[in-house]
């Protein structure tokens, strides 16, 4: 290669920009509580009911990446948590790349030198974009928010839990007594895209929050899922269907074991029951 042709490659290098491709977006949540841990660095703790599982969810949330978990973790970062200030708080820079400080099944904790200091990196197990950045400043305010997280999160585990699956049920109830097209779960979602509001079906108690347009806009996908299910579930129910062990010819267990089984002759008359003397003492008054 002449001098001429590798000018023109660095030139061409030079030119080229690096292209940032953003992670997936966390699963949106039902009934989010925001903490902030760093507002200048845009960094905040959510805690809600996910959208596909209805169950408890966190997302740690930065401006570049982001790393979703549930509660089970949360509770074992706490525990690690003085084993982390420890880590971060050392001023005495590492040579390594990074070092693993512990390694969960979900998530794994590592130290590096960032920027002049040692921060921990938290990277999920089962997505390798879905890491963030805790400085020894974050991660003092994460030590500070751990009752108010964990009051939240029983607070949402106990009462509105209860109340998001009851409309959720009530909701699904409403659907499918609707004349709409339930062969795929597509024309399901169409159809609950165009509900304006359905707390007029659900019948909410009053003392409690309004879920529905929370269910709808987020969970519509649930919702659908649960409408196709049941809709296939009594599709070919019919309530004049009794056990088929009534009828002795459609039983799979022979009529002559049922007989033997029983002790039953057809032709046998039915033996005499015997009194007691209580019994025999009262009909002899009549």
């Amino acid at each position: 290669m002449s001098y001429g042709e590798e000018k023109e490659q660095a030139a061409a290098y030079r030119q080229m920009k690096y292209k940032y491709v953003p992670p997936t977006p966390p699963d949106d949540l039902i009934d989010v509580s925001s903490f902030n841990i760093d507002f200048k660095e845009r960094k905040f703790i959510q805690i809600g009911f996910d959208s596909n599982t209805l169950q408890i969810k966190i997302h740690i949330i930065t401006p570049w990446r982001h790393l979703s978990v549930n509660e089970g973790f949360l509770r074992r970062l706490f525990g690690y948590m003085e084993q982390l200030l420890n880590n971060v708080l050392d001023n005495k820079p590492i040579r390594a790349e990074s070092v693993i400080i512990n390694d969960d099944d979900e998530v794994i904790i590592s130290k590096a030198f960032y920027k002049s200091e040692n921060v921990l990196i938290l990277q999920s197990r089962f997505n390798k974009d879905c890491r963030i950045i805790l400085t020894s400043k974050n991660t003092l305010k994460l030590q500070e928010l751990e009752f108010i997280i964990h009051e939240t999160i029983v607070q949402k585990s106990t009462y509105s839990k209860i109340s998001i699956q009851s409309q959720m049920e009530k909701m699904v109830n409403y659907l499918l007594k609707q004349k709409m097209d339930i062969s795929n779960q597509d024309s399901v979602k169409k159809f609950i895209r165009k509900q304006e509001t359905f707390s007029n079906y659900t019948n909410s108690n009053n003392n409690e929050p309004d879920f529905t347009l929370q269910i709808k806009m987020h969970a519509s996908n649930y919702l659908a899922n649960e409408v196709y299910k049941k809709h296939n579930e009594n599709k070919d129910y019919d309530e004049n269907d009794g056990p088929y062990m009534y009828d002795y010819r459609s039983s799979p267990v022979p009529y002559e074991n049922f007989k033997n089984h029983f002790q039953i002759s057809p032709r046998s008359p039915s033996p005499k029951r015997k009194l007691s003397p209580v019994s025999q003492a009262n009909w002899s008054f009549r």
